[in-house]
């Protein structure tokens, strides 16, 4: 029976997901359903292959294959802690594969995808790896551009009538600062195109709230 690398490390990363707690979320209830970490690994595994289309000629088929393995069993220890849960998840891929020698197999250098994948929180950082560089800027990518401004209201009293002026006030001095550092981190050209078009869309939402509320701009809860 021909086994499929990427289904089986689909397989593997929901099954080890199912039904556990993410205990320290505590601003986004969301991410506190593992789910939502099955769903983001998805999310990196698409922007990714997004960044790979423009890579055709430097990325083999076992690298393009590499590359979605990474993405999607990248985030497996962050259902544990936040900090560290990069090491995490590369121990956990290692104990996969060492009890899945099948699936092992299919894989040409297991060392390099452990490695890329307790690596990937290290944004900003050179690497030589193309396979590398794409997963950290996929994974940086994912929750900025429409995201960006729901994660962002969360953050803000949903009970003052200021509301609105404050989301605005947040995505046009924090948010929209916040992207641009981040863009800085980013290692692939294409990346950088993609989060400039994220910087945009929220820009363009900073500028019809701003139209929606003039005539109370200015008024804050301090007023």
């Amino acid at each position: 029976m021909n086994i499929n690398l990427i289904e089986e490390a689909k397989n593997y990363l929901e099954t080890f997901m199912k039904d556990k707690v993410v205990e320290y979320e505590v601003t986004h209830p969301w991410r506190r359903n593992s789910r939502y970490i099955v769903l983001h690994c998805y999310r990196v595994c698409s922007i990714a292959m997004e960044i790979v289309n423009n890579y055709e000629n430097e990325l083999s088929t076992e690298d393009i294959e590499l590359i979605q393995v990474a993405a999607i069993l990248h985030d497996l220890g962050k259902v544990y802690s936040r900090g560290g849960h990069a090491e995490k998840s590369g121990e956990i891929v290692e104990k996969w594969l060492e009890l899945n020698p099948s699936v092992a197999k299919l894989i040409e250098d297991k060392k390099r995808l452990i490695n890329i994948i307790k690596d990937h929180s290290n944004k900003g950082v050179k690497d030589d790896d193309l396979v590398s560089s794409i997963l950290k800027d996929a994974d940086l990518l994912d929750e900025l551009g429409a995201m960006s401004i729901f994660m962002v209201s969360n953050r803000l009293d949903r009970q003052t009538p200021y509301f609105f002026e404050e989301l605005y006030k947040m995505l046009k001095e924090d948010e929209v600062t916040y992207c641009y550092e981040e863009l800085k981190k980013l290692q692939t050209p294409a990346a950088k195109e993609i989060l400039l078009k994220k910087i945009k869309f929220i820009n363009s939402f900073v500028t019809e709230l701003e139209y929606e509320l003039k005539g109370s701009s200015g008024l804050t809860a301090n007023k």
